[in-house]
Order: C-alpha cells, then sequence, then structure tokens
C-alpha cells in the first residue's frame, strides 16, 4: 500500500551550536548531554524516542504535537517547502484584521459565515445600521482588486487553520 503523508504546517528553525552557546534562550529546548563523564557533552533535544543530537545546520521542528525534534538539512530539503505568504498592503491588513476578530477560535465562528457578513454588510450597505460612517473595513474592502480579496482570503485560510 502507498500512502502520502498529510500536509502540515509546522515551525523550524536552523540549529547554530555558536549561537545557542551565546544566545541559548534561541534554542530552549536545546540542552547538553553526555552518556558518561568521559564523554565530551554535545546538544540534545529530548524526544518521545529519547535524547537525540542536534548538530550545525539541522533543522529544529516543532511537531503537530508540541513536540521538538531535529531533522538534519538533506532531510529536511527533500521533506519540507517554506511557506510564503504574500505581504498584504494596509487596506488588506485592514479587512484581514476585521475578519479574525469577528472569527474568535474560542467561540467556534465559522470562516465561512464571518466571509459572508462581511461581503454582505458590503453589498447590501447594512454597516448603515449599526454606523452613520462607512466603517473602516468596508472602506477598505471596496478598495481591493479581486486578486487583493483572493490574498486576504488565502491569508484567512491560513490563520483559521493554524487555530484548529
Amino acid at each position: 500500500m502507498k500512502v502520502r503523508k498529510k500536509p502540515v504546517i509546522v515551525d523550524a528553525v536552523p540549529f547554530y551550536k555558536d549561537l545557542w552557546e551565546m544566545k541559548p534562550d534561541k534554542y530552549p529546548m536545546v540542552s547538553y548531554w553526555a552518556l558518561t563523564e568521559l564523554v565530551t557533552p554535545y546538544p540534545y533535544i529530548g524526544t518521545i524516542e529519547g535524547p537525540m543530537k542536534v548538530s550545525d545546520g539541522d533543522y529544529i521542528i516543532k511537531g503537530v504535537n508540541g513536540e521538538f525534534y531535529p531533522c538534519k538539512p538533506d532531510i529536511f530539503e527533500k521533506t519540507y517547502e517554506a511557506i510564503v505568504s504574500p505581504s498584504l498592503t494596509d487596506d488588506q491588513q485592514v479587512v484581514l484584521d476585521y475578519l479574525k476578530k469577528m472569527c474568535p477560535p474560542e467561540l467556534g465562528v465559522s470562516a465561512m459565515v464571518t466571509t459572508y457578513c462581511l461581503v454582505d454588510d458590503n453589498i447590501n450597505d447594512n454597516w448603515q445600521e449599526y454606523s452613520e460612517e462607512i466603517p473602516e473595513h468596508i472602506e477598505a474592502l471596496q478598495k481591493l482588486s479581486v486578486a487583493e480579496e483572493n490574498q486576504v482570503l488565502a491569508a484567512f485560510a491560513e490563520w483559521g487553520l493554524s487555530n484548529l
């Protein structure tokens, strides 16, 4: 049977021993460890499989359950790719911030419903029921092109998925 690894987004940071020794708070998951007093201690990460050595250039990955583990650069390059989010304009950021504010994860509000309400407020001028002046988020939305609206939706989806 062939299977495909589910796509999950994880945090990763390259490890540099010199930086770690100067600023250990940059890598709070790394400690020194040695099997015996006769062996030079080396940087390691405590994992569910036991201590794993981490070397210069390795990536430290935070897994889906909050656990940390090292990954060699060649394996990392074959397995992971950077997520590049487009930078948003000021108007896009205003709309995105509004969507996030109206869709708090702890309340379980649907992102689809939140997006629908924003569009409905804009198209039907529903905002006039609660404001005499055009709200900042509606004004910003009206300035966006279709491509810019899609970028906001992509950023909103990314934010929503990271809060599951």
